[in-house]
């Protein structure tokens, strides 16, 4: 039981808010009626599939053998038996909460437009044996989603995602959560995030993109060229009769990846690495930056709303030469009703570092830092002079006794 209680406290911290028009989230308990629509809600929640995967306690409420793709021959689509439906009933008792499997599109429109909300379930399978096909939901979801929203203004969409999707429908959406693939206590967890009981206090790993043109590769390569001659001998290694095609990759965006790739190009993600929002609000004041040997920001984070908040504060840098800012701190903070706390971030100098021929050095200089609530907003800024540095290797400190 108390591994159950872990389970579900780590998805209850995972799970962001990505969307919230006024203030649609969380849900009263005093609504009359919600309808729940698709991703297998009424049973469980998805599990990504490959060495991370867990059988659920009890057993599986679904499994589905793949068709085709590299792991064909062992990989099946499961979900744990923890229904987000059962939960949401178990939550609000006095509500009508009924279940639509959202296959087909007109009869969700209709089930939403009798409820007075309409929660649809979105799902996207990933595993590490092969890559996903693209980054748009499979099998209509999308068309589903659309047709919801215009049927219920108070539609919220709950995604279970390994990653970033496409979401052509977001801006029509007044309310949207990713929850990942939560585990064995997933639906508890989205409930209990959708009706208040805990704050939705996750923020985004990565970066989400508007549309498939702001990647670095929007499409794949698709003229081969023959191969090389060590290709060609690692070819036959593994069996393969002849000269398998090479595809070429170039990748022009070098160490800027991710959300950095979006600060090269002045680009705006639809929603940005370590974005979150939250039910209660925070305010960062008075920050103070500090150099020398180490970088580091100390400001004050108050809690103005009578609830428990939580607040994650990013510290980002530019090295001296410039180039796109990068994570080099944070700090997660719960904080009670109407408290303030004094906050200290020092970046790590590993994250400051780059590599020489020698080593690790940290070059001395002129540093940018950004006091941030995610990797596109900044709260403060200032600069720092830090001292030159040689960081020892990892194997040294790991020799040392």
């Amino acid at each position: 039981m108390q591994d159950a209680q872990v389970a579900q406290r780590a998805a209850e911290a995972g799970i962001v808010l990505l969307r919230n028009e006024n203030g649609l989230l969380p849900l009263a308990k005093s609504a009359r009626s919600i309808v729940v629509i698709g991703g297998h809600a009424d049973v469980g929640v998805l599990s990504g599939g490959g060495s991370s995967q867990v059988r659920s306690v009890g057993g599986v409420p679904i499994e589905i053998p793949l068709k085709s793709g590299a792991a064909a021959s062992f990989a099946r689509v499961t979900y744990h038996s923890s229904s987000p439906l059962q939960a949401i009933r178990a939550l609000a008792p006095n509500v009508r909460v009924a279940f639509v499997d959202g296959t087909d599109a007109a009869a969700a429109a209709a089930a939403a437009r009798a409820a007075d909300f309409a929660i649809v379930f979105a799902t996207q399978w990933q595993t590490e044996a092969q890559d996903a096909p693209s980054l748009s939901l499979p099998d209509h979801q999308d068309a589903v989603t659309d047709a919801v929203a215009a049927a219920n203004r108070r539609t919220i969409v709950v995604l279970e995602t390994g990653g970033p999707v496409l979401m052509p429908w977001a801006m029509r959406v007044p309310a949207i959560v990713e929850a990942w693939y939560p585990g064995q206590r997933g639906g508890g967890a989205i409930a209990r995030v959708l009706f208040g009981e805990v704050d939705a206090s996750g923020r985004l790993p990565i970066s989400f993109p508007r549309n498939i043109e702001q990647l670095p590769r929007p499409r794949p390569v698709t003229s081969p060229t023959r191969a090389t001659n060590n290709e060609a001998s690692a070819n036959a290694g593994a069996g393969n009769a002849g000269l398998l095609p090479s595809y070429p990759v170039t990748y022009q965006e070098g160490a800027n990846v991710g959300y950095r790739w979006y600060a090269t190009r002045k680009g705006s993600p639809l929603f940005p690495f370590g974005f979150g929002l939250s039910y209660s609000s925070t305010r960062i004041a008075n920050a103070r930056f500090s150099g020398g040997t180490k970088a580091s920001v100390t400001f004050a984070v108050t809690n103005p709303t009578v609830r428990t908040a939580v607040a994650v504060p990013q510290l980002y840098a530019a090295l001296p030469g410039g180039g796109a800012p990068r994570l080099v701190g944070w700090s997660r903070q719960t904080l009670k009703a109407s408290e303030t706390r004094t906050v200290t971030i020092t970046a790590d100098s590993r994250a400051l570092a780059r590599w020489e021929s020698t080593g690790w050095h940290v070059k001395g200089g002129t540093y940018a830092l950004n006091l941030a609530t995610d990797a596109q907003t900044t709260v403060a800024a200032g600069t720092v002079r830090l001292a030159d540095q040689r960081l020892a290797s990892a194997r040294a400190a790991f020799d040392t006794p």
